[in-house]
């Protein structure tokens, strides 16, 4: 099966997981950690998947570490405002809660489509390409 199909399930089908125990304590402290822990496990497995090569496990550092800190930073401010507003009209709906969560791994699956195609790639180099999105993602 084509990788891209199947981390559209992964990423969709955390999302819906964690969908499960937030709908039911009407709860907004998962979905931040949800987001996080989407990227690294599509990540994971596209890189568990592929030939290893340093460009990808450079790649999978990458997003691994941009995801501990996006997660680390929405969970510290979860924990700080106890609630997101954004959420109050939706938790209470199992169609508008489930929407956002369905779209929430779309996203994931949407932004990590290069790094799919990447780690199926059979590059084992650094091009000039690579050295400049090194540097973007640096700065």
């Amino acid at each position: 099966m084509n990788n891209l199909i199947i981390t559209f399930a992964i990423a969709l089908g955390i999302n819906l997981l964690m969908f499960i125990p937030a709908y039911r304590f009407k709860t907004d402290k998962l979905t931040d950690i949800s987001y996080s822990v989407t990227f690294v496990i599509v990540a994971l497995f596209g890189l568990l998947t592929s030939q290893l090569t340093t460009p990808k496990i450079i790649l999978f550092i990458m997003i691994f570490s941009w995801a501990v800190r996006l997660g680390s930073y929405l969970l510290t401010r979860i924990r700080r405002i106890g609630k997101d507003n954004r959420f109050d009209e939706m938790r209470g709906s199992i169609l508008k809660f489930g929407s956002f969560w369905v779209l929430q791994g779309f996203t994931v699956f949407i932004i990590l489509i290069p790094s799919t195609y990447f780690f199926e790639s059979t590059t084992n180099q650094l091009s000039l390409l690579s050295y400049v999105g090194l540097s973007i993602w640096i700065v």
